[in-house]
């Protein structure tokens, strides 16, 4: 009986999906080095960032992000500028 129980247990570990998990040696979320800022997004389907810029209220583009590290430096939709912080907005795209 004790055998069943823990066979049952073991088997329901492996049917719970795996968590998403950052890039090695970056946390998930907005990054920053000292030339480059870097979205790492862990989860599994694209999503829309929002993405701020130094100049002001209301200088905000979101764009699209899929699994892994975006470079936001070289993002051809974001048009360069001195970025001060990049967050998922709760929007799939």
């Amino acid at each position: 009986m004790k055998a069943i129980a823990v066979l049952m247990f073991l088997l329901a570990g492996l049917l719970v999906a795996p968590e998403a998990s950052a890039s090695p040696g970056m946390p998930c979320g907005w990054h920053k080095d000292s030339l480059t800022d870097y979205y790492n997004h862990c989860g599994y389907t694209p999503v829309n960032i929002n993405v701020d810029f130094w100049w002001g209220m209301g200088a905000t583009r979101t764009i699209c992000v899929g699994p892994g590290i975006t470079n936001l430096t070289e993002h051809a939709a974001l048009g360069g500028g001195l970025i001060t912080f990049a967050y998922y907005n709760g929007s799939s795209c």
